[in-house]
Formats: C-alpha cells, sequence, structure tokens
C-alpha cells in the first residue's frame, strides 16, 4: 500500500478546501461591498432630507428675526441684513427678502437656499436624465412668511 505521510495529506484537503471555499470569499467579498454602497446611498438620502428640513427651519427664522430687528429699530435695511446674516452663518444664500408695513402689521417674506453635502449623489448629478431633479434636490429652496 502506498500510504502518503499526514503531511501531504493534511496538504491536499487545505488546497482543496481552498479551492471550494474560493466562491465563498468571494460571495462574503460581493455582500459586504453591497453592504457598503447601500450605506452610502442610505446616508446620502438622510443628508437630503436633513439639508430641506433645516433650509425650511432657516427660513421660517430668518424671517422672524427681520422681523424682530425691523420693529426695534425701523430700518427696511436692518432687516434685511439680519436675515442674511442669520441665513449666511448656517451656510444658506437669501434669494429673495420682502417687507411689508401696508396692512398696519410688518410681514416679512424670506426666500432662501442650502445644499447638502453627499457622497455619491453629488456625483449621480452629472448624469443627463437625472441631473436636474437631482439637483434640486442637492440645493434645497424654502420660503417663509410671517404675518
Amino acid at each position: 500500500m502506498n500510504a502518503l505521510p499526514d503531511d501531504d495529506v493534511s496538504r491536499g484537503m487545505l488546497r482543496r478546501l481552498a479551492r471550494e471555499e474560493a466562491g465563498g470569499v468571494r460571495g462574503i467579498v460581493f455582500f459586504l461591498a453591497l453592504l457598503a454602497v447601500a450605506t452610502v446611498v442610505v446616508l446620502d438620502v438622510v443628508a437630503v432630507y436633513g439639508a430641506q428640513r433645516a433650509v425650511h427651519e432657516n427660513v421660517g427664522k430668518a424671517a422672524r428675526m427681520a422681523v424682530a430687528s425691523y420693529l426695534s429699530r425701523a430700518s427696511d435695511e436692518a432687516a434685511r441684513g439680519e436675515a442674511a446674516s442669520y441665513l449666511d452663518s448656517n451656510d444658506m444664500r437669501m434669494l429673495e427678502f420682502r417687507l411689508d408695513t401696508s396692512q398696519g402689521v410688518v410681514a416679512c417674506t424670506v426666500s432662501g437656499q442650502g445644499s447638502a453635502d453627499t457622497f455619491v449623489l453629488k456625483y449621480l448629478a452629472r448624469l443627463p436624465k437625472v441631473g436636474g431633479w437631482l439637483k434640486d434636490k442637492l440645493h434645497p429652496q424654502a420660503t417663509a412668511a410671517t404675518m
């Protein structure tokens, strides 16, 4: 009988197991890569939602601060400056500012735009058919009015 030493038998068995398990390792690596991509996309969606929510809240607060500034100083420019500085401090841009005192009540309308910092969606915004819609989502705008 030809008997192989235990060394050769165990080495042969390890090689056979390594060949059989190569597909399993590839499957695990593929699953982990897919999980990483899904995680990044979910984080981007959360960032976009958070940016949209922050824009709505900050524009409303800027309008209320502009009214308070107008009531304390009776100056349109002071109210505009107060709203603009608040939006600038929150990394937003003021698009429009209107102050109306014609009805005996101070009403202020402020429009602003923010941006969402994303990992992947900013690159997808360069695609031809999806780009315009996605750019709108990455740079949300809001308008708030006080009465």
